[in-house]
């Protein structure tokens, strides 16, 4: 008995090892196939390593900000902010009053609590003028200001109203009221009753401003029973007093900062900039597994700059189809910063690195403002470190895990590929 036990036992090894020695001869079963991709040669690698990281490149987004909620006038540092509005709500019966059969004209601006500079000691101050050109939303900053002058959309031979003083920054905010030139009204009445349009008014900053506010608009899409008005008393023609209120319709705001260090990656909303980060993930083979694909980048507190607001903690991250800023979004990701650093942490774009593994085995991704308020209500500029940066602490980082597939040649033998 002990005997045919103890060749049992033999006979047990002997097949292990034969087993053992023949296993990666087989092609495994229809069931454990795909277990085979994620398990076998598992390894890590960080960007210190491998460049993954190529260049960034900043870019200037200038985007449709009609109707989005918000006006800004003012100047502080390098930012300068404008603001245009179309009144509604203009009657088309009115061409008898002329300009001294008004009473009075007064443009109610209602201010935002959010405003960018010097909010404590600050001064602001406007000059309104009239708008003589179709705007649409195609015009820029740069239609509108040619080297800090005013372009022909503004007829700058009269100053139509004007203001000047400090926005107090509290829980309800207090309206401002501004004057408007009479003439510019009897004006309006004119070319409604011919059913002309008129092109509106701007809100031009004075160079001694040092400080932004921020001002209600219509939001497209919606009603907002805050947004600018102008209430015109006048008399009819029973020489009675009347009045008629225009509702701002169209209105929007032009802000323009200095250019971007091209060593950094600078996003920051309303003046719309944001970063392109470029990668080369030639270094994987074809149809390789990432388990895990981590980007760190770091903030430079000393470039970046915000207003009377916390600076953005979560960034928007695009992966999209080709180099181009207008290609199709493919995936979107979220850069988050990490609590008490100064560090913003991209979880996984794995899925971004396979898509450029089976393509160009190049790409890219674009940082932007995350949510509405940060895009297009408030202009907080965050600065991080490039991949030119010299201090490897303080540039990208990009870590992964991935795994490499097996391949069975002809004779079901397993390889690396």
């Amino acid at each position: 008995m002990l005997k045919i036990k103890f060749s049992l036992k033999l006979n047990s090894l002997l097949i292990s090892l034969l087993f053992l020695l023949n296993y990666c001869n087989d092609l495994p079963t229809e069931l454990a196939f795909g277990l085979v991709y994620d398990t076998i040669n598992v390894y890590p690698i960080t960007s210190s390593e491998v460049n993954f990281l190529l260049f960034s490149k900043n870019q200037l987004f200038r985007q449709n900000r009609l109707n989005t909620g918000v006006l800004f006038c003012g100047k502080s540092q390098n930012i300068n902010a404008l603001s245009l509005i179309r009144f509604g709500d203009i009657p088309d019966t009115l061409a008898y009053v002329s300009s001294d059969r008004i009473i009075s004209a007064t443009l109610t601006l209602r201010p935002f609590r959010y405003a960018f500079g010097d909010t404590l000691n600050g001064t602001m101050g406007l000059r309104i003028y009239k708008v003589q050109k179709l705007w649409t939303i195609s015009v820029s900053w740069d239609s509108l200001i040619n080297n800090d002058i005013p372009t022909d959309y503004f007829d700058l031979s009269r100053v139509i109203g004007q203001w000047s003083g400090k926005i107090q920054l509290k829980d309800t905010m207090d309206a401002i009221s501004i004057d408007i030139d009479k003439n510019l009204i009897a004006e309006w009445f004119k070319l409604h009753s011919d059913s002309l349009p008129d092109f509106g008014i701007g809100l031009l900053p004075e160079n001694y401003s040092n400080v932004i506010y921020s001002f209600k608009e219509q939001v497209a899409g919606g009603i907002n029973d805050f947004r600018p008005i102008i209430k015109v008393v006048y008399k009819n023609k029973n020489d009675n007093n009347d009045s008629v209120t225009f509702k701002s319709a169209m209105g929007s705001a032009f802000i323009n900062d200095s250019k971007p260090d091209d060593n950094s990656l600078t996003i920051q909303g309303s003046v719309c900039y944001g970063s392109q980060l470029f990668f080369d993930v030639s270094f994987f083979p074809y149809l390789t597994s990432v388990h895990l694909a981590e980007l760190i980048l770091t903030l430079d507190p000393s470039r970046s700059y915000k207003g009377n607001v916390p600076l953005d903690s979560t960034l928007s991250v695009l992966l999209l189809s080709g180099d181009s800023v207008n290609s199709d979004t493919l995936r979107y990701y979220y850069a988050q910063r990490i609590s008490g650093t100064d560090k913003f942490k991209v979880s996984s774009i794995a899925s971004a690195i396979e898509t450029w593994n089976r393509g160009a085995k190049k790409g890219n991704l674009i940082f932007l403002p995350e949510g509405y308020v940060n895009e297009f209500q408030e202009f907080e500029r965050l600065v991080f470190y490039g991949p030119e940066e010299p201090d490897s602490a303080k540039k990208p980082r990009l870590r992964i895990i991935y795994s490499t597939r097996p391949h069975f040649d002809s004779s079901n033998n397993c390889k690396k590929k």
